[in-house]
């Protein structure tokens, strides 16, 4: 029997909808019934070779997922469909009330900086900067020194997190009250679980609204494919786990902590991350913390 799990989520209940197709095309679908055992919910569907009037082998039905649910099986086999999310939600608040001289620092890189400061809790001006390193001096006693790239306004939604700069929507922003750095993010970008059969697999991800092959896999192992993935053959010296001897790794690995995935890929020099709320992923555009430290300006003019 061909089978497809759609998951949604509505006044807090999870909702799945299965549906599919008999194998054998003469059969037709008779009834369809649930069992539960213990934290296990068994779903069943009888057949018949007897067509009655209006009967056919397709069929869909939904099922809302009781609190304590974490696993639902198809047919006699007990064919795992669907389990409940391996992430866990941390407690995370959209927005809030960010008040006037706080500054906000997105670190895209070393070398790059971008400060928000804030001239009331609606807004205020933000500046790029290129960030280079020179000998530790009174000028420069950290050794970083910023050249001021651009600059432009930015407007904040207290309610929504969003962050605009020069009418331009960059992301909202998400912190934690467990004092972690703030997370700007984009809840339009969003990945819906999908549900395979793959040794290993701990979850799936797709973009949500489309089909076809997941955008992210996660492994028991730690390690992931995501967009940027590239399948290398690991040489005689490596490991299972992708690591040679100098602790190379060749394999793209994930961590998880407080409602934010960290991805390192391998062939890409900085980390990447992604936002979840135990049921969805969302794109992050990068930390951004409070910038309580003394920025030292390169006088010198861009070239």
């Amino acid at each position: 029997m061909n089978l497809k799990v759609e998951e949604s989520f509505a006044d807090g209940k999870t909702v799945l909808k299965v549906s599919g197709l008999c194998a054998d095309s003469a059969s037709c679908v008779r009834k369809i019934y649930e069992e539960r055992q213990a934290d296990v919910i068994c779903m069943k569907v009888d057949v018949s070779p007897f067509h009655e009037k209006g009967a056919s082998g397709r069929f869909e039905h939904s099922i809302e997922i009781p609190d304590g649910v974490s696993c639902l099986v198809f047919g006699k086999n007990k064919y795992e469909i669907w389990s409940s999310s391996p992430f866990r939600n941390a407690s995370w608040i959209v927005g809030g009330t960010i008040p006037a001289g706080t500054k906000l620092s997105l670190c895209d890189s070393a070398f790059s900086d971008t400060i928000y400061e804030f001239l009331s809790d609606k807004g205020g001006i933000v500046k790029d900067y290129i960030v280079d390193y020179v000998k530790e001096s009174e000028s420069f006693p950290d050794g970083a020194r910023h050249t001021e790239k651009s600059s432009g306004t930015f407007l904040y939604e207290p309610d929504t997190g969003k962050v605009t700069v020069d009418g331009k929507y960059v992301g909202n922003i998400v912190f934690f009250p467990s004092g972690e750095p703030f997370v700007l993010y984009k809840p339009t970008e969003v990945y819906v679980r999908a549900f395979l059969n793959e040794d290993g697999l701990k979850s799936a991800w797709v973009k949500d609204g489309q089909d076809g092959e997941p955008a992210y896999k996660f492994y028991e192992d730690g390690t992931f494919k995501g967009p940027s993935y590239l399948k290398r053959v690991l040489g005689a010296g490596f490991d299972e786990d992708g690591r040679d001897e100098n602790d190379l790794c060749l394999k793209d690995r994930y961590t998880e902590k407080n409602s934010v995935i960290s991805l390192e890929y391998h062939l890409k020099p900085t980390y990447s991350c992604l936002l979840h709320d135990g049921n969805r992923l969302y794109e992050v555009v990068d930390y951004i913390q409070k910038c309580d430290w003394e920025i030292y300006l390169n006088d010198s003019p861009l070239e």
